[in-house]
């Protein structure tokens, strides 16, 4: 699970988070609503280490992998879907590997590698935020 126990976070002189507390359970789905320059970004930005607390403790189990996807990108002639499967670094490197492997038992292993990712089922999960979001891929 995700912690965030007395957290204080701020920005400069704007204090964005003071004494907050966030337990986040395994398959549990949320969100954040607030006004632009609220914190929102910098809450993701603490939990993928990009900042970090002023006082508190964040704390997310090092065999975490987290995800995420910019607020805005640049332009591009990829798909959504792409883009999204190519922040899996290494879903991408997997597959990568297999389509460049001919050796049987190599090729084997790296199979393997894509089932222990949950590599079959990432078009669909990427596809499924798409739609949450209201994108169709």
């Amino acid at each position: 699970m995700i912690q965030l126990d007395q957290i204080h976070l701020q920005l400069g002189h704007k204090v964005l988070l003071e004494d907050a507390n966030l337990t986040i359970y395994p398959g549990q789905k949320w969100g954040m609503i607030g006004q632009n320059g609220s914190g929102k970004s910098s809450v993701f930005k603490l939990f993928l280490g990009e900042v970090h607390e002023d006082k508190g403790e964040c704390r997310i189990p090092k065999e975490w992998r987290l995800s995420h996807m910019g607020q805005e990108v640049g332009a591009s002639q990829q798909t959504a879907l792409d883009y999204i499967l190519d922040g899996d670094d290494q879903l991408r490197e997997v597959q990568e590997k297999i389509a460049t492997t001919e050796c049987g038992e190599s090729l084997a292993k790296h199979y393997a590698t894509l089932e222990t990712l949950d590599g079959y089922t990432a078009e669909a999960r990427a596809q499924q935020l798409l739609f949450g979001l209201g994108f169709a891929a």
